[in-house]
């Protein structure tokens, strides 16, 4: 990762962000925006990227502690096979 020259041009993408505005933009907690911008800065262009891919894995992580857990393997041993039953279903005489 090369280094950049920081402007003083406001709309310039080396412009450092405003810590506040970039929270405020991303939705993001004051230690992740720091972070996030003394780790990619002064790029506008890569602190909005890791920004966005930050917020993205939290929605991720967030999805998949509401998703209810797959069933256990130890807990299927013995369980009769849902593959069976259909099969068993096809051959068995209507009634």
């Amino acid at each position: 990762m090369g280094k950049y020259q920081v402007s003083s041009d406001p709309v310039s993408e080396n412009c450092p962000y405003d810590l506040d505005l970039f929270m405020e933009k991303h939705g993001l907690s004051r230690r992740a925006a720091q972070v996030i911008l003394h780790s990619n800065g002064p790029s506008r262009i890569q602190c909005d990227a890791a920004a966005e891919a930050f917020v993205r894995f939290k929605q991720w992580r967030e999805d998949a502690r509401m998703k209810p857990p797959s069933p256990s393997i130890k807990s299927s041993i013995g369980a009769p096979s849902p593959l069976r039953q259909k099969a068993s279903r096809a051959k068995s005489p209507p009634t």
